[in-house]
């Protein structure tokens, strides 16, 4: 079974229009979240529990890391924001991650 593909798509407010800019082979086959940040793509895949740092242009992997979701729950997406990645998972549960993969600590955005 072939990997999806993500694509990178520009749009553009002016013309309410989408100029699909290139795709790039997905690095794994369940990617739940997709952001970018620092440079780099953050494809999260919530069978393998694997964060890949992925470069955009070229999709080559640069690096990874094993996400440990705490018990019983499951990935479910990612974020990027002040150099921290945020990895999302069941019940408004966030784990927080440095660029290098280093847990940061978590926090509920149950509302």
């Amino acid at each position: 079974m072939s990997k999806a593909l993500l694509a990178i798509f520009l749009c553009l407010s002016i013309a309410s229009a989408q100029v699909l800019l290139g795709s790039i082979e997905a690095p794994g086959d369940n990617i739940s979240g997709l952001a970018y940040g620092n440079g780099s793509l953050w494809a999260i895949d919530c069978v393998s529990n694997c964060m890949y740092v992925v470069d955009p242009v070229t999709g080559d992997i640069r690096f990874s890391w094993q996400v440990e979701p705490a018990s019983g729950l499951s990935l479910t997406g990612c974020g990027f924001g002040n150099n921290t990645v945020y990895v999302s998972m069941d019940y408004s549960w966030v784990f927080m991650y440095s660029v290098t993969g280093m847990y940061l600590g978590y926090f509920s955005a149950a509302c």
